[in-house]
């Protein structure tokens, strides 16, 4: 399963349960065990990657797979999702979407306990930049909005998903980006929710995707899809 790596920087394996095919948020974790829906599922190992600082240093990749201890059931709500291995920035305007429990309301601060799904087109690295501490770095892209239709809190370690078509022409959904951070010069942090959202660029890290689940066979996953 691939994330941000922020978001498991200082959690251990056996704090982690992953949840598939879930769309709604339970009132307790029993719900889940007696879901015929949802797979509940342990994790074995968290793999950040190397270069991960946990400072937004420069060249910092804000990426981690974690190796799960049951295998995955595909169902009609449970599928994987084609990596994108295009290092190119994606085109200016190009929609993609974005899917996560992150904070609705800013007011109120809490979970949206509904999955929701915004459309984000993608933006240029210069304006980017300019709601930002730093600039956008070569392994980053940015989407969004000037406005409340962007990732929030809670959303971190989603992705940016864009449709496309593989060397066949069928159709695809392909992994663009992982939800990394909002950093923005405003002192008031909510301001994260209402400008584009940074996210590492999936194609940056694929050697190193591709080395994990070579090296770690057990994960039973392809370097050409995986699970978000």
């Amino acid at each position: 399963v691939l994330t941000a790596a922020h978001c498991v920087s200082e959690r251990s394996a056996d704090e982690i349960l992953v949840a598939m095919g879930l769309e709604t948020l339970p009132s307790d974790l029993q719900q889940l065990r007696d879901s015929q829906k949802v797979q509940l599922l342990h994790v074995r190992a968290i793999i950040r990657h190397e270069a991960y600082e946990g400072d937004g240093s420069e060249g910092s990749s804000d990426v981690a797979l974690l190796r799960l201890a049951e295998s995955v059931r595909l169902t009609p709500s449970v599928a994987p999702v084609c990596l994108s291995n295009s290092i190119a920035q994606p085109q200016v305007g190009r929609v993609g979407h974005v899917i996560g429990f992150g904070v609705a309301d800013l007011e109120a601060q809490v979970p949206s306990f509904e999955l929701r799904s915004a459309p984000l087109p993608v933006v240029p690295p210069d304006k980017c930049s300019s709601y930002r501490v730093r600039k956008l770095r070569a392994h980053e892209l940015c989407a969004g909005t000037d406005g409340e239709q962007n990732a929030c809190f809670g959303d971190s370690g989603g992705g940016l998903v864009i449709n496309g078509t593989d060397e066949a022409g069928q159709p695809r959904f392909y992994l663009q980006g992982v939800v990394s951070h909002g950093q923005v010069r405003d002192e008031d942090k909510k301001t994260a929710c209402t400008i584009p959202t940074v996210f590492m660029k999936v194609a940056s890290s694929l050697d190193w995707i591709g080395n994990v689940t070579r090296d770690r066979k057990s994960t039973r996953l392809n370097s050409s899809h995986i699970t978000i």
